[in-house]
């Protein structure tokens, strides 16, 4: 399968659990802070939370790309929300869960139905193999 690039974007983290993050573009400019749950100072956004956020805006993208290819047509007010939870399991490694909940407010269950499944076709996190980890040193 060939692919074309069709957005790339850039964001820098610096310091660790609590951190600075930064978009190239300055779009995203904040502070990290480790979840007072987690042992953390609190006080700000945290990783689970940057996480939770971008799997729902993209679902929210792959929904509306759906609705354009017709026949389906987009609802005026959807709404995801997306829970991530964080876990540990036995063996000491750490585990996220991920529950997105999508409302299509107007439209008839079945084509709700429709056009998530087909949203989740298109969709680049919905398949694993589509996410590539490159860790440097």
């Amino acid at each position: 399968m060939n692919t074309q690039s069709l957005y790339k974007t850039e964001v820098s983290i610096k310091g660790g659990s609590n951190a600075h993050l930064s978009s190239a573009d300055r779009k995203i400019d904040l502070e990290l802070r480790l979840p007072e749950a987690l042992g953390g100072p609190g006080g700000a956004t945290n990783a689970e939370q940057l996480f939770a956020a971008a799997f729902a805006a993209c679902l929210s993208s792959a929904i509306s790309a759906a609705a354009a290819e017709g026949p389906l047509k987009m609802p005026t007010s959807p709404e995801i929300t997306a829970e991530v939870e964080l876990g540990r399991a036995d063996t000491g490694a750490y585990h996220m869960g991920v529950r997105l909940n999508v409302s299509l407010p107007g439209m008839p269950a079945d084509e709700a139905e429709r056009l998530v499944t087909r949203a989740r076709e298109i969709w680049p996190w919905h398949s694993p193999e589509s996410v590539t980890l490159t860790i440097e040193n």
